[in-house]
């Protein structure tokens, strides 16, 4: 799972709204406890454009900022590894 984006909400005034493509990727946080978020699809009358979504995340839940804290752990852990060879 890439986490750029839930690093980018840990970071943002909250609540915050994403369109496009971070829409999956804030499906796939909530599904996994890192964000507490609300997914809205918006329908479109027959015959015009698809439906739009839209996620409106409210917080980083504390599971979420211990999977960043993580995260960070293990690349510096890599860029120390790397630097003693």
């Amino acid at each position: 799972m890439a986490y750029a984006l839930l690093e980018k909400l840990n970071h943002a005034k909250l609540p915050h709204e994403v369109q496009g493509d971070e829409v999956n990727m804030v499906q796939a946080y909530l599904a996994a406890g890192l964000v507490d978020a609300a997914i809205l699809m918006i329908e479109k009358a027959r015959g015009s454009q698809p439906a739009v979504a839209m996620a409106r995340v409210f917080s980083v839940t504390p599971e979420g900022r211990k999977t960043l804290a993580q995260k960070k752990v293990r690349l510096e852990i890599a860029r120390l590894q790397g630097s003693r060879r």
